[in-house]
């Protein structure tokens, strides 16, 4: 009997080290969530008052997909087989299946909320003369689109009925040595076929369409306020400021949900990367948390300005709590005379 690959196996002692890493993120990630969501409740600078109830969705979302992964699912994929299996709490009592497409419906939820947030800033800056203004009616046709390519897909997933004994005639079948998986935690052996091309490929489509609107919705409201020629200059380059803030509040985070996931689908279909990139990049995913939440604190001065404050105002509580100011408020309609450059 030729022996099989065992080029897939992952070492208990590798895999030890990762979860150490993880609850080292998670820990970490956690004492970031506080102040980052004090800042966003108590210390949102006014010019960003139209999105901040889609900032504070983001950041919800961004709580509720760390403590979801780093708690109840706790996954290690393995794309080169099409395998998942994880160790969470959740994963004591339910299917893999289900544990991955409640992770996806969280993941699905944070990239919702940040096209909200930048979909609103960009009707905010257009003229209601612009080709580029929606109605409300077209606005939340376009979020219900969204939330449909990524919900349809995830609740077909998460709901099919997979066949343990199909996943243990698989694993046994596989050119693969995947018996180990057996001893690891609930696992499940993906079948390849049809259906199962069809969800990956959703997914892939849904995570590279999301990362293609916001930059194009970036990109467009940097063209229409360099061809702006009634505001100030002075007013621009404040508002040129607030975009290229919210860019990096909102896009560099999500950058490492977004690449991880796109790498692990692709991999499943096309194997077009080295072994184990698939399973290294998901260990990206813990950093999310807190890359966004860094961001967050460190890319207004207000924010810095009101943890700065709190710091001091908790080791001296004598100087009080004064009422918090902000020296600049950017508006961020553009004049209505402008829609012919849109």
């Amino acid at each position: 009997m030729t022996p099989k690959d065992s080029s897939l196996f992952i070492p208990i002692a590798v895999e030890e080290e990762m979860d150490l890493m993880e609850r080292v993120l998670f820990g970490i990630s956690c004492f970031l969530h506080v102040p980052a969501l004090f800042c966003l409740l108590k210390a949102t600078p006014p010019h960003q008052a139209q999105i901040k109830p889609f900032l504070i969705a983001c950041q919800v979302s961004v709580v509720i997909s760390d403590v979801y992964y780093s708690l109840f699912f706790e996954p290690t994929f393995v794309p080169e087989v099409d395998l998942i299996y994880c160790t969470g709490f959740l994963c004591r009592i339910a299917a893999t299946s289900t544990a991955m497409g409640i992770y996806i419906y969280a993941i699905g939820a944070l990239a919702l909320s940040s096209l909200a947030c930048i979909i609103a800033r960009h009707q905010g800056m257009m003229p209601i003369t612009s080709r580029w203004k929606m109605t409300k009616k077209n606005r939340r046709a376009m979020i219900v689109g969204v939330l449909m390519a990524f919900t349809i897909p995830t609740t077909t997933f998460t709901v099919f009925p997979f066949d343990m004994n199909e996943s243990d005639r698989l694993i046994n079948e596989s050119s693969y040595d995947l018996d180990w998986v057996r001893e690891r935690g609930r696992y499940i052996k993906l079948p390849s076929n049809i259906f199962m091309h069809a969800i990956n490929w959703s997914a892939i489509t849904c995570f590279i369409g999301t990362l293609v609107i916001a930059i194009s919705l970036f990109t467009h409201m940097f063209y229409v306020l360099n061809h702006e020629t009634v505001t100030s200059t002075h007013t621009k380059a404040l508002i040129r400021l607030s975009l290229k803030r919210l860019s990096v509040q909102l896009n560099v985070p999500i950058l490492l949900i977004a690449i991880p996931l796109i790498v692990l689908f692709l991999q499943i279909e096309t194997r077009c990367f080295p072994i184990k990139t698939g399973t290294a990049a998901m260990f990206l995913t813990p950093f999310h948390p807190i890359v966004h939440n860094f961001v967050l604190l460190i890319i207004l001065p207000t924010y810095r300005n009101a943890i700065v404050g709190a710091v001091r105002n908790w080791r001296n509580p004598s100087i009080g709590n004064g009422p918090m100011t902000v020296r600049i408020s950017i508006t961020t309609n553009l004049p209505q005379s402008r829609a012919r450059h849109q």
